[in-house]
């Protein structure tokens, strides 16, 4: 299927038509790892943003124009941004930067540890980012932005997969092959108000903050996303479903990952794997690439290999 204006759109603003060459940065990415490393994109340079108008972010003239602690290509309201997490473990919370060429920065220096993990950051809801251990672990952790103590809540009995902001509320993904579902959590990321049933193994969330998509799949079949909407009572299932990308599926890819909305955009970004009767939480995204909901496919994105992309949004 033909890809939109849009995917065109990115696929101009990503270096060499969305192949860069990933940057690859050092060992400890220039910074310190120690754990209470949290004040990576901070901003102490107040004398200069004195002089700089208060309003959304304008690229390219030095300023924190929206006060968010991020400046020019290093907001995500200028470069394609997320969070990304690697199977085996991450030795800082990153987030991956797509243009001018992908790199990653850190965002909180405690590691991620060696748990398949998924995060989300959105600052409207907490100054906090999420972090979800998927498998044995069921862990579920809150991470102040900027340092201060991690709280983590034990979700046993059930496993967690991913997770994901919406309608003012932290979303868990409880994968299960007899039907899955999505927990409810305030922004304290401990109390849970409810859970909403998803049919099928659901694998991955992610929300343009008007509806929420849900990745789903069969025990044997492809990927799907299944769209939820608002209510007082947590996400209601719409009955629309989107099916994989003919693109991808014409390639061998079934499964999705993870998948991320992106705001400057418009786009969502999902990882692709070829499943070959693999658990989910053995794959790995083998394919980065944007795509719309019309079925739309950019060009693959030679940003890395990542077990999770999140939400991140200051």
């Amino acid at each position: 299927m033909r890809a939109t204006a849009a995917l065109a759109a990115l696929c101009a603003v990503v270096a060499a038509g969305c192949r860069a060459t990933p940057e690859t940065p050092p060992d400890d990415l220039g910074v310190d790892m120690a754990p209470g490393d949290d004040l990576a994109g901070a901003d102490f340079g107040g004398g200069g943003d004195l002089a700089c108008a208060v309003g959304p972010e304008i690229c390219g003239n030095g300023c924190d124009d929206d006060r968010n602690g991020y400046t020019d290509d290093d907001d995500p309201a200028c470069t394609t941004q997320m969070l990304v997490t690697l199977n085996m473990g991450t030795p800082a919370l990153w987030r991956l930067i797509l243009e001018p060429k992908p790199h990653v920065a850190v965002l909180d220096g405690n590691p991620v540890s060696n748990n398949g993990a998924f995060a989300a950051y959105n600052a409207a809801f907490a100054p906090a980012a999420f972090v979800a251990y998927e498998g044995g672990t069921k862990l579920i952790e809150r991470r102040p932005i900027g340092g201060g103590a991690i709280t983590v809540r034990d979700t046993s009995p059930y496993s967690v997969r991913d997770v994901c902001i919406f309608n003012g509320e932290l979303i868990v993904i409880d994968p299960r092959a007899s039907g899955s579902f999505l927990h409810r959590y305030s922004a304290d990321g401990t109390t849970e108000l409810g859970m909403v049933s998803v049919a099928n193994i659901a694998t991955a969330c992610s929300s343009d903050g008007t509806m929420l998509y849900v990745a789903r799949h069969p025990t044997v079949g492809d990927s799907e996303i299944a769209v939820f909407g608002k209510s007082a009572s947590g996400p209601v299932d719409t009955g629309m479903v989107i099916a994989l990308p003919d693109a991808m599926s014409n390639a061998g890819y079934d499964r999705i990952v993870d998948l991320v909305y992106v705001k400057k955009t418009g786009l969502f970004i999902g990882l692709f794997a070829m499943s070959n009767a693999m658990a989910d939480n053995a794959l790995d995204g083998t394919v980065m690439a944007p795509f719309g909901l019309d079925g739309g496919v950019g060009d693959w994105i030679d940003g890395g290999v990542w077990h999770g992309v999140g939400e991140f949004i200051p």
